[in-house]
């Protein structure tokens, strides 16, 4: 019994850590899958009071100074010095056509280019997101169809919202990310399309982060090349708080997806 409490309060303090650095919201929304409403008593209340993030639930992070949001080139600056990210962004690939959009070429190896862009809105954040979709997937737009990962995504296109427990799920819905009340460590931080031409051997990925309304693209090959610098890229951009790369953590605890 004594292990695993202790192994609770650990899972408990890892999830409490991650919203605290990254400065994600404390509160979940209505419709988060596994979590009861009912009113409980005695110990089923305090159960429901600390929730981990194996269910899914929110924590609430302790209080932490207000800290000015981050400009895009600020935010790209940090990712490129994190201990998980450095060299994956260089300064000198990208090149900044304003104060909200930058394009980057040929910044690792197997990526041939990287765009970024803030918007005003997450409406329209999420209207860019499907005009760029549909650009690459032959005027289709694709929502929650299935996971994108480290094997080859269809031709077609898979689409999915993530979130920074490095889980990807579809139980979020385009209209519930523009709220901007998803929890983006254990819900949804954004979301993701990807598909592959197996004529070209090209990979493309284009994906939304609610923290300052962005949208990210990028093209490379092979596969793997693509998935592992996203994979390690979009959980290292952050316009409010920290990345996660600034973080005290093993290795071994940075997400898989």
């Amino acid at each position: 019994m004594l292990l695993l409490a202790l192994a609770f309060a650990l899972t408990a303090g890892i999830g409490i850590t991650l919203g605290s650095w990254l400065g994600f919201p404390g509160r979940a929304v209505s419709g988060q899958p596994g979590v009861g409403s009912s009113a409980a008593t005695g110990s089923a209340a305090a159960a429901a009071a600390v929730r981990t993030p194996a269910t899914g639930a929110a924590l609430t992070p302790p209080a932490l100074p207000a800290t000015p949001p981050k400009t895009l080139s600020q935010a790209l600056a940090l990712l490129n010095t994190t201990v998980w990210t450095t060299g994956y962004l260089p300064p000198k690939s990208c090149t900044f056509v304003s104060a909200v959009s930058a394009k980057c070429g040929n910044p690792y190896p197997g990526i041939t280019e990287a765009f970024f862009q803030n918007y005003s809105s997450p409406d329209a954040l999420y209207q860019a997101y499907e005009a760029a979709i549909k650009q690459a997937n032959n005027g289709r737009f694709v929502v929650n169809t299935q996971d994108c990962g480290a094997s080859a995504p269809p031709e077609n296109g898979a689409e999915i919202s993530w979130n920074h427990f490095g889980l990807h799920t579809p139980a979020y819905s385009i209209q519930q990310l523009e709220t901007g009340r998803l929890n983006a460590a254990s819900q949804a931080a954004g979301r993701m399309f990807c598909n592959y031409n197996s004529t070209t051997n090209t990979e493309n990925i284009i994906w939304t982060e609610t923290d300052g309304n962005m949208l990210g693209e990028v093209t490379g090959s092979p596969h793997l090349a693509v998935w592992n610098w996203w994979l390690h890229v979009h959980h290292n951009i952050a316009f409010n708080g920290q990345p996660m790369g600034t973080m005290d953590m093993a290795p071994s605890a940075f997400p898989k997806a």
